[in-house]
């Protein structure tokens, strides 16, 4: 399976909390967050020290998509990738050559999803998703994570704390909108 994940940065497990970077000392950061309504997203911890979140790509049903910091996009496989393209909710983009956690090079489809549900009410939509081979680990990446600036992943409890999500499917999320990923790689 490593083979089919990006690099994942250091355990996060061995982490209090990871703040998505801008602010400059605890303070300001505290003081930033403060300023931008939260979202706590609760987040699942498993054995080997990972976390997952419940998500929903598309129309589809909640799954769990495991948080990687250390992977730039959001990661599905193609059998989810054709379902959205045939529902009309994903399109082809591009491809994207990138680098592997293995050091492998490898060259994946990128389609733009409509839309992205976090927890119960967590909106993100136009994301951007790397499609991997049937069966491969879906996984959220900083493509999304950096969108729901500022947030903090806490370890105990687990949970996200997420800013700009939109409240409904299609609705607000003007700033999202603007801050939608560009081209890019996989490293």
């Amino acid at each position: 399976m490593a083979a089919l994940c990006f690099a994942l940065a250091a355990p996060l497990a061995q982490a209090a909390s990871l703040t998505q970077p801008g602010a400059t000392a605890p303070g300001a950061q505290a003081a930033t967050a403060a300023a931008v309504p939260q979202q706590q997203i609760a987040l699942t911890r498993k054995s080997v020290g990972t976390y997952y979140v419940q998500a929903a790509i598309g129309s589809g049903a909640a799954q769990p998509l495991l948080v990687d910091t250390g992977s730039s996009l959001l990661v599905i496989d193609q059998t989810l990738a054709d379902r959205l393209e045939a529902a009309g909710e994903a399109r082809y983009s591009r491809p994207l050559r990138g680098r592997l956690a293995d050091g492998s090079a490898r060259i994946v489809p990128i389609y733009e999803i409509d839309g992205l549900r976090l927890g119960e009410s967590c909106w993100i939509p136009k994301v951007e998703a790397a499609v991997f081979p049937a069966g491969s680990r879906p996984i959220l990446g900083m493509g999304v994570l950096a969108r729901l600036a500022p947030f903090t992943l806490s370890t105990e409890p687990a949970h996200l704390a997420l800013s700009h999500c939109a409240t409904q499917r299609g609705g607000g999320g003007e700033a999202l909108a603007a801050a939608a990923p560009g081209p890019g790689t996989l490293d």
